[in-house]
């Protein structure tokens, strides 16, 4: 894996640590998560918008991300596409990098 495909799977996990924060403090019940597209751009402004029952779905798979649609890179397998929104495996490298990184795996 090349130095900044690297980087780029370690930005997604930094992405995804930060939707992990959103979803904690939206409140209970709340239907939809605004979150910040997991994909490797740094700059990515982009937000997607998930039901939370989806987000838990997906969170449930230390490989799996949310991305802004085309926002694919090298390292990742579109697995769903969704309104406004794609569900990603990370494969390879990236993909050891996002189970070393998993926020939920110290719960």
């Amino acid at each position: 894996m090349e130095p900044r495909e690297e980087r780029m799977a370690v930005n997604q996990t930094i992405f995804r640590a930060a939707n992990e924060a959103i979803g904690r403090a939206g409140p209970d019940g709340t239907e939809q998560l605004e979150l910040l597209c997991e994909c490797g751009d740094r700059f990515c402004l982009e937000s997607v918008e998930v039901p939370r029952d989806e987000y838990e779905r997906v969170r449930s798979n230390p490989a799996c991300f949310l991305l802004a649609t085309g926002h694919e890179t090298e390292g990742d397998r579109a697995e769903e596409e969704r309104g406004g929104y794609v569900v990603a495996t990370k494969v390879g490298r990236a993909r050891e990098i996002a189970l070393q990184r998993d926020p939920r795996a110290d719960r």
